[in-house]
């Protein structure tokens, strides 16, 4: 991952946490409840493409954001003379977030912290390789009532892995989410 985008991944979190209409002193909605959502969207890099996933967690009464997410993303395919090289890309791991109240929406910054798989496979043969991953991002939530829509931003910075022939690859990209969840 370049300077650039380490500062950029900063600078959207810092103007998420200094956004003069949200309000950090107002009870969230979702505070002291349970949530679960699902998460359907697109990464941008051929390792991630389309993506499904879950995220579930509690949102303690001061605003705070504790749980976990577990995202697979489908990746690409690639035509070889010895047949499809595919690849794809799946990571899990605990986020913590702090719920703002903006308006009829809840803003939740958080910061996600696991691991990524990164899966290939060519002509019957498979291989796989993990490292630590971290994605900070945002959530925008619309409640209604116990259902809650709405959409996931992240940058999803993963540890670099060792190609065969010695270099090394990171495999990071921005992940746009639509979610849907229920808070108990």
């Amino acid at each position: 991952m370049t300077r650039i985008q380490i500062v950029a991944a900063t600078a959207g979190l810092y103007c998420l946490f200094a956004t003069g209409s949200a309000r950090a002193a107002e009870p969230s909605p979702t505070a002291g409840h349970y949530s679960g959502a699902g998460l359907i969207g697109y990464g941008f890099n051929d390792g991630y493409k389309l993506g499904i996933g879950a995220r579930g967690g509690y949102t303690l009464p001061a605003n705070f954001y504790v749980g976990g997410t577990l995202v697979y993303h489908l990746g690409s395919s690639q035509a070889t003379s010895f047949g499809d090289f595919k690849y794809h890309i799946a990571y899990f791991g605990a986020e913590g977030g702090y719920d703002l109240v903006a308006g009829p929406l809840i803003v939740r910054p958080y910061l996600g912290l696991g691991y990524a798989v990164l899966t290939a496979s060519l002509a019957g043969f498979s291989a796989s390789s993990s490292t630590l991953a971290l994605w900070p991002g945002a959530t925008a939530l619309y409640p209604m009532g116990n259902l809650m829509l709405g959409a996931d931003a992240r940058f999803v910075i993963t540890g670099s892995t060792t190609n065969t022939d010695g270099s090394s690859q990171g495999f990071s990209a921005l992940g746009l989410f639509a979610t849907v969840g229920y808070q108990f």
